[in-house]
């Protein structure tokens, strides 16, 4: 089927979900769309110069995507995303839906997807993106996707499916391992923060991911920042964190609503007043700004 003319009938449903009251139109277009074109996402991937990014993990998608985002358009880049947090594959194909003209034009440089876990690998043969996040993954998913190797399994399967670059966090070891998945591993971004920052957690714990992920010994965390998120190392089988490229060196008046960072990308240094509290966003802050470095946005 014509691409304009699976547009046409995703642009009219949406239209009529909105004017009915019954939704926004976030995914339901992209279901319909599907149907009648199982590669519309195929079609329309070559249409952003300068490529695609999806995000994923168990916490922090959608800040993470918006943090990105924003970088990118403060740059001038014109930049397509799903905002409204549909993330499965019928809200990213509603998403291009709206972006897009009936003739099927792109008016973006760049697209910023955030992605459920799963979907992964439903859209990254299709999307064929420039860089795969993965941020963190945790047990709140059991009841959708089982073990969190599963999981993990799941994004590999999507990775495996591209020519992606990577760009995981460190300090998670299962989704460190997922370097095993990548096409070109020696260009794998990792993000992480580092041992000079005074931070203490309120509970230590590393119940989650606890186990290495290559010979399921028990990992040694000397440490966490919360959960399993930490450093830690396998006295077994030697698994150990890598190196990030991006590492947050210190963080400094910490309230409920900022905190002052330092970062280190790739040798070069930057200090940044982020306006978001917490670790968590630390991290994602971390992430936006592996993405933007490897894109040579930053330095």
């Amino acid at each position: 089927m014509p691409v304009w003319t699976t547009l046409l009938v995703g642009k009219s449903i949406a239209r009529l979900s909105r004017l009915s009251g019954r939704g926004g139109g976030q995914a339901l277009p992209g279901l319909v769309a599907e149907q009648l074109d199982p590669k519309l996402l195929r079609k329309i991937s070559q249409k952003f110069p300068q490529g695609i990014v999806l995000v994923t993990g168990t916490n922090g998608k959608t800040t993470t995507a918006k943090l990105l985002a924003s970088m990118l358009e403060k740059k001038g880049w014109r930049v397509l995303t799903n905002s409204t947090g549909s993330n499965l594959k019928r809200g990213i194909v509603s998403a291009v839906i709206d972006g897009a003209s009936i003739s099927g034009n792109l008016p973006f440089d760049a697209a910023v997807f955030e992605v459920d876990e799963a979907t992964l690998r439903l859209v990254a043969g299709l999307l064929q993106p420039k860089y795969i996040v993965v941020l963190n993954l945790f047990r709140d998913q059991l009841d959708r996707y089982g073990e969190l190797d599963t999981t993990a399994a799941l994004i590999g399967e999507g990775i495996g499916q591209t020519e992606s670059t990577l760009c995981l966090n460190a300090d998670d070891p299962l989704v460190a391992s997922l370097v095993k998945y990548a096409a070109k591993p020696e260009q794998t971004m990792y993000f992480g923060v580092g041992q000079s920052v005074d931070h203490r957690p309120s509970l230590i714990t590393a119940t989650d991911s606890d186990r290495c992920p290559i010979c399921h010994e028990l990992l040694q965390f000397p440490r966490v920042w919360f959960g399993h998120i930490g450093h830690y190392k396998c006295h077994n089988c030697g698994y150990k964190r890598p190196k990030p490229g991006v590492e947050i060196t210190s963080i400094s008046e910490m309230t409920t609503q900022s905190s002052r960072l330092e970062m280190r990308l790739m040798g070069a240094k930057l200090t940044v007043n982020f306006q978001l509290p917490g670790i968590y966003n630390v991290y994602n802050a971390a992430a936006a700004s592996a993405v933007a470095t490897l894109w040579g946005l930053i330095c």
